[in-house]
């Protein structure tokens, strides 16, 4: 799992939704934080425009937890 985007996705969660860096960790479930679909569609759209990674939303609600969406984002950076 990459450091990087690991730091960069809670950076943008931290921004986009006013939550608390140090409650949040790979661990961290997007259920826990209540992200519904819409607030998922927000977030793929904020990280290919942050990243230049396209994140379906179908693909970012496949994923549970926040790791899990830096695993799917690394491997679509290895794909590229």
């Amino acid at each position: 799992m990459s450091q990087q985007l690991l730091d960069c996705l809670i950076q943008m969660i931290v921004d986009k939704y006013g939550l608390d860096a140090a409650q949040l960790s790979p661990h961290t479930r997007f259920e826990d934080l209540e992200f519904d679909s819409l607030v998922m569609l927000e977030l793929a759209v904020a990280l290919e425009l942050r990243l230049g990674i396209p994140v379906s939303d179908e693909e970012l609600l496949s994923v549970e937890s926040i790791g899990e969406a830096v695993e799917l984002l690394d491997a679509k950076v290895v794909a590229a």
